[in-house]
Protein backbone atom coordinates (compact mmCIF):
# COMPACT_ATOMS: atom_id res chain seq x y z
CA UNK A 1 0.00 0.00 0.00
CA UNK A 2 1.47 3.32 -1.04
CA UNK A 3 1.65 6.18 1.41
CA UNK A 4 1.47 9.81 0.34
CA UNK A 5 1.93 12.93 2.39
CA UNK A 6 -0.72 15.52 1.58
CA UNK A 7 0.05 18.75 3.44
CA UNK A 8 -2.60 21.42 3.55
CA UNK A 9 -2.74 24.66 5.54
CA UNK A 10 -4.89 24.58 8.67
CA UNK A 11 -8.21 26.29 8.02
CA UNK A 12 -9.86 25.83 11.41
CA UNK A 13 -8.25 24.89 14.70
CA UNK A 14 -11.17 22.84 15.98
CA UNK A 15 -10.68 20.15 13.32
CA UNK A 16 -7.01 19.83 14.31
CA UNK A 17 -8.03 19.50 17.96
CA UNK A 18 -10.50 16.74 17.05
CA UNK A 19 -7.84 14.98 14.98
CA UNK A 20 -5.13 15.16 17.65
CA UNK A 21 -7.43 13.85 20.36
CA UNK A 22 -8.92 11.29 17.98
CA UNK A 23 -12.36 12.54 18.94
CA UNK A 24 -15.44 11.04 17.34
CA UNK A 25 -16.17 13.13 14.28
CA UNK A 26 -18.40 12.16 11.38
CA UNK A 27 -17.07 12.49 7.88
CA UNK A 28 -16.57 10.79 4.54
CA UNK A 29 -14.09 7.94 4.28
CA UNK A 30 -13.46 6.20 0.95
CA UNK A 31 -16.64 7.64 -0.48
CA UNK A 32 -18.89 6.53 2.38
CA UNK A 33 -20.31 8.59 5.22
CA UNK A 34 -19.01 7.35 8.59
CA UNK A 35 -20.03 8.37 12.09
CA UNK A 36 -16.48 8.15 13.45
CA UNK A 37 -13.84 9.33 11.00
CA UNK A 38 -10.86 8.63 13.30
CA UNK A 39 -11.97 5.17 14.51
CA UNK A 40 -9.27 3.38 12.48
CA UNK A 41 -6.59 5.53 14.15
CA UNK A 42 -7.81 4.89 17.67
CA UNK A 43 -5.76 1.71 18.07
CA UNK A 44 -5.29 1.71 21.83
CA UNK A 45 -9.02 1.42 22.40
CA UNK A 46 -9.53 -1.64 20.21
CA UNK A 47 -10.53 -4.79 22.10
CA UNK A 48 -8.11 -7.74 22.26
CA UNK A 49 -5.13 -5.59 21.28
CA UNK A 50 -2.88 -7.40 23.74
CA UNK A 51 -1.70 -4.28 25.54
CA UNK A 52 -2.51 -3.43 29.11
CA UNK A 53 -4.19 -0.05 28.72
CA UNK A 54 -5.13 0.61 32.34
CA UNK A 55 -3.88 -0.16 35.82
CA UNK A 56 -0.13 0.00 36.29
CA UNK A 57 2.27 1.90 34.07
CA UNK A 58 5.94 1.11 34.51
CA UNK A 59 7.81 -0.14 37.58
CA UNK A 60 6.96 2.90 39.73
CA UNK A 61 3.27 2.01 39.80
CA UNK A 62 3.82 -1.66 40.55
CA UNK A 63 3.83 -0.96 44.29
CA UNK A 64 0.58 -0.73 46.23
CA UNK A 65 -0.61 2.76 47.09
CA UNK A 66 -0.16 2.20 50.82
CA UNK A 67 3.47 1.25 50.30
CA UNK A 68 4.06 4.33 48.13
CA UNK A 69 2.57 6.62 50.79
CA UNK A 70 4.63 4.88 53.49
CA UNK A 71 7.83 5.49 51.50
CA UNK A 72 6.88 9.14 50.96
CA UNK A 73 6.18 9.60 54.67
CA UNK A 74 9.52 7.99 55.58
CA UNK A 75 11.38 10.27 53.16
CA UNK A 76 9.65 13.37 54.55
CA UNK A 77 10.47 12.27 58.11
CA UNK A 78 14.11 11.72 57.12
CA UNK A 79 14.30 15.22 55.60
CA UNK A 80 12.71 16.78 58.70
CA UNK A 81 15.14 14.96 61.01
CA UNK A 82 18.12 15.97 58.88
CA UNK A 83 17.11 19.63 58.95
CA UNK A 84 17.20 19.60 62.76
CA UNK A 85 20.98 19.13 62.61
CA UNK A 86 22.77 22.50 62.98
CA UNK A 87 25.41 21.69 60.34
CA UNK A 88 22.75 20.81 57.77
CA UNK A 89 20.72 23.94 58.59
CA UNK A 90 23.87 26.08 58.28
CA UNK A 91 24.69 24.51 54.91
CA UNK A 92 21.17 25.13 53.58
CA UNK A 93 21.31 28.78 54.66
CA UNK A 94 24.80 29.17 53.19
CA UNK A 95 23.75 27.62 49.87
CA UNK A 96 20.67 29.84 49.73
CA UNK A 97 22.81 32.98 50.02
CA UNK A 98 25.65 31.52 47.94
CA UNK A 99 23.35 31.01 44.95
CA UNK A 100 22.01 34.53 45.33
CA UNK A 101 18.60 33.36 46.50
CA UNK A 102 17.85 32.13 42.96
CA UNK A 103 16.91 28.67 44.25
CA UNK A 104 14.06 28.41 46.72
CA UNK A 105 15.03 27.55 50.27
CA UNK A 106 12.45 24.73 50.29
CA UNK A 107 14.15 23.13 47.28
CA UNK A 108 17.55 23.36 48.99
CA UNK A 109 16.12 21.92 52.21
CA UNK A 110 14.73 18.94 50.30
CA UNK A 111 17.95 18.38 48.34
CA UNK A 112 20.31 18.60 51.29
CA UNK A 113 17.90 17.06 53.80
CA UNK A 114 17.26 13.96 51.70
CA UNK A 115 20.96 12.96 51.76
CA UNK A 116 23.01 15.12 54.13
CA UNK A 117 25.70 12.46 54.38
CA UNK A 118 26.59 12.67 50.69
CA UNK A 119 30.33 13.28 50.26
CA UNK A 120 29.86 16.61 48.48
CA UNK A 121 27.62 17.96 51.25
CA UNK A 122 29.98 16.64 53.93
CA UNK A 123 32.96 18.42 52.33
CA UNK A 124 30.98 21.64 52.11
CA UNK A 125 29.89 21.37 55.76
CA UNK A 126 33.50 20.71 56.84
CA UNK A 127 34.65 23.75 54.86
CA UNK A 128 31.99 25.90 56.52
CA UNK A 129 33.10 24.64 59.94
CA UNK A 130 36.74 25.43 59.11
CA UNK A 131 35.80 28.92 57.93
CA UNK A 132 33.88 29.51 61.16
CA UNK A 133 36.89 28.32 63.23
CA UNK A 134 39.27 30.66 61.40
CA UNK A 135 37.08 33.70 61.94
CA UNK A 136 36.88 33.02 65.71
CA UNK A 137 40.67 33.09 66.20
Amino acid sequence: MAWHKNLKPIQTGWRVAFYLTKAKLSGVLRGQKVSDYCARKRLLFKPKLGLQKYGTIGPFWEKPKKQLWKEIAEEEKKIAESLKRPDVRRLVDHMYHFFGETISIKELERDVGSDPDAPAFQRWMEQLALDDDQTIE
